[in-house]
């Protein structure tokens, strides 16, 4: 006879299923309420990012006119911390009149926000009712940015008859920093219509730097003519781009400045030129 136990199956308890769904409702609820309280951990914290950030804006915007010119440069600085919104307020500075540098630190500023800048900055150079210093200033600091576009604003600004001296000035250095050498006619043509008015001495100078940085056969020509010119300023920086140039004529043309010229400082200026090259070209 068959003595083994007689295993008998227990129905299911209904109830463990419900304490499972149970568990799973309560489990859900914790973690809709944990990834809600985490949302608005992260909205009451960007908040407290924007309130302290305004509160430092507060206290820096004032300085960036601070007749201090140290405070004034710190404050600069400290701005580029802040990122795109900090573009606009600095940008403004450029129409303060400063010319102690502080337009240079705020291009200088702008350039370490970086590349996220440019909108903003073609945004100013794009409306024609912004001052031309502060257009200026935003295609000098696109140059610098190297805005794959500058090659466009600086043509768009050779050509534009409306194109104030400032704007010519911006678009000359730049042309000249970016080693444009199409942009070299433009360049002549400049000093030539300009070199006699008072107005625009500040778009020859820098129409002169930017030929030292990208010479042909013309250039040279035409530099060489300029060494002769009566304005000393003009020909003190024909001289840099001669040495700028550094080839056998630009020596050449430095020499025979030196033997003709009756202007002592600048005589001094083109030996001390010379002999910088003649040291270099020996190392």
């Amino acid at each position: 006879m068959d003595t083994s136990p007689i295993i008998t199956h227990k129905p299911e308890n209904k109830g463990t299923l419900l304490e499972h769904l149970k568990a799973l409702s309560l489990f859900m609820s914790t973690v809709v309420i944990a990834l809600f309280g985490t949302i608005l951990t992260a909205e009451f914290n960007n908040s407290q990012i924007e309130i302290n950030r305004n509160k430092e804006l507060s206290v820096i915007i004032p300085q960036l006119t601070s007749p201090d010119r140290n405070v004034r440069k710190q404050a600069i600085i400290a701005m580029s911390l802040y990122g795109v919104p900090a573009i606009f307020p600095l940008a403004a500075i450029w129409d303060d009149g400063f010319v102690d540098g502080t337009n240079q630190d705020v291009s200088n500023s702008i350039v370490v926000i970086g590349k996220s800048a440019i909108p903003e900055l073609l945004q100013i150079y794009n409306n024609p009712w912004e001052t031309p210093l502060k257009r200026d200033w935003s295609l000098m600091t696109l140059c610098l940015l190297k805005y794959p576009k500058t090659q466009k604003l600086i043509e768009s600004a050779f050509k534009d008859a409306t194109s104030t001296y400032i704007v010519l000035e911006a678009a000359a250095m730049s042309a000249g920093v970016l080693k444009y050498s199409q942009f070299t006619p433009e360049l002549r043509e400049l000093v030539e219509q300009f070199k006699d008015d008072e107005n625009a001495h500040s778009v020859v100078i820098n129409s002169i730097s930017a030929l030292g940085f990208i010479p042909d056969s013309m250039t040279m020509r035409e530099l060489s003519a300029l060494c002769f010119e009566k304005d000393s300023s003009l020909i003190n920086e024909t001289l840099t781009s001669l040495a700028r140039i550094g080839s056998p004529e630009a020596m050449n043309t430095l020499s025979k400045f030196i033997d003709s010229s009756n202007n002592k400082d600048l005589k001094y200026r083109a030996s001390f030129l010379r002999k910088r090259l003649i040291v270099a070209a020996a190392h």
